[in-house]
């Protein structure tokens, strides 16, 4: 019986990886939490389960389950380096984690597997932002950071990692030149974009983002009867934010641009009955999206990433660059090549088949791809009920 159940087991967890690797999660869920619940497991076995359980909620952005499932492949005690490397980035992507956590687990990734250069360029990353700005040169860490690259100077992730922390260090020479190839290699990479674009402004080399003198002259202080003129305090660091855009139009204004087809598709979604004209349908979106409790239910099925772009739009006054909106949004590379299969999210496809994000252009016209934006009487509902619906 005993040897029954391990080749079952080991049976399952084949078909738990292919399923894994073809990223059809669902199945792969099914029949991994199937060889979970077996009476008789080795911990090997376990420890791969939950490894897999792990890297499918990475992947769709569910980093507390992610963590528990990897909590548990890690205590089994064989777990391997690319446990605790997915254990730290579930961590570091968290808004809400501890990164000294993270950085403990990219180290423990680095000591069981010293010769991984995507872990050892990550942890070396780490290292480098944990450091005070006072302390900021680390020989251990650009030493990884250059080896990792000269070992795998086409990995996208890599190269991030290399020239992000170059930037950090103030190696600007370097980094320029590591991103002027990046940006060769992989043309219009929303992330090297912009990584170029914070190293343009750390340079003051952008339009009205140069530094400031160092020195700052004396307040001029004259007589009695005259003012006295303070200067603008120069020497203050300057922080450079995208502009607040005007504030966004009302949900009824971006409906009525829409074309029949969008329209259509919201009523979908929504699971709406289509009425016989295009004015009582859109009335009825309108109803849809600005009553509370359908909102709650549509923000309590929304993704981490799509949250995230909740909270920059906000930030933002409602509308945002697209472009730039993905920079912010989208990690390094599409996939991850240690991790076979694709691992890019979409929030922003998702808040648009919501009906929370339309796309605008310059004038207000919808379904142009420059400007994303949330109506304003949109927002300020879904704002509260992000509050109230926050765990």
């Amino acid at each position: 019986m005993q040897a029954k159940s391990i080749n079952m087991a080991q049976a399952l967890l084949e078909r738990g990886r292919e399923l894994w690797e073809q990223d059809r999660y669902e199945e792969a869920c099914r029949v991994l939490t199937r060889l979970l619940g077996l009476r008789v497991l080795k911990p090997q076995i376990a420890e791969r389960a939950q490894f897999y359980l792990g890297d499918m909620q990475v992947a769709q952005g569910f980093y507390s389950k992610a963590r528990r499932h990897l909590s548990a492949a890690i205590s089994t005690g064989t777990a391997s380096g690319e446990a605790h490397f997915l254990m730290a980035c579930a961590l570091e992507w968290d808004d809400d984690s501890d990164l000294g956590h993270a950085y403990r687990h990219y180290r423990r990734a680095v000591e069981l597997e010293p010769g991984q250069p995507l872990y050892s360029s990550a942890y070396a990353l780490m290292r480098i932002r944990r450091k005070s700005k006072r302390t900021k040169f680390d020989r251990e860490a650009l030493a990884r950071l250059r080896d990792s690259f000269a070992a795998c100077p086409d990995d996208s992730d890599i190269v991030y990692n290399y020239a992000f922390g170059l930037i950090e260090m103030a190696r600007f020479g370097e980094a320029e030149f590591a991103l002027k190839r990046a940006r060769k290699r992989w043309p219009d990479h929303p992330a090297f974009e912009g990584l170029w674009h914070d190293f343009l402004i750390r340079r003051g080399l952008l339009p009205g983002s140069r530094r400031a003198p160092a020195d700052t002259p004396a307040p001029c202080v004259v007589s009695d009867e005259e003012p006295v003129i303070i200067p603008f305090p120069t020497n203050c660091p300057r922080v450079d934010r995208p502009a607040r855009l005007s504030s966004a139009p009302s949900l009824r204004m971006v409906l009525a641009t829409l074309p029949k087809v969008e329209l259509t598709k919201l009523q979908h979604t929504l699971k709406l009955v289509p009425r016989s004209t295009a004015r009582e349908n859109r009335r009825e979106i309108r109803r849809a999206l600005l009553d509370r409790q359908r909102l709650q239910s549509l923000v309590m099925d929304l993704s981490v990433g799509s949250r995230h772009v909740i909270k920059i739009l906000s930030a933002e006054g409602g509308r945002a660059d697209v472009k730039r909106l993905h920079m912010r949004v989208d990690g390094p590379a599409k996939r991850r090549a240690h991790f076979s299969g694709s691992r890019s999210n979409k929030p922003l496809d998702e808040l648009r088949q919501s009906g929370l994000v339309y796309l605008a252009g310059p004038d207000g016209e919808a379904t142009k791809s420059e400007t994303a934006l949330i109506p304003a009487d949109l927002g300020k509902m879904l704002g509260e009920v992000m509050i109230s619906t926050r765990t």
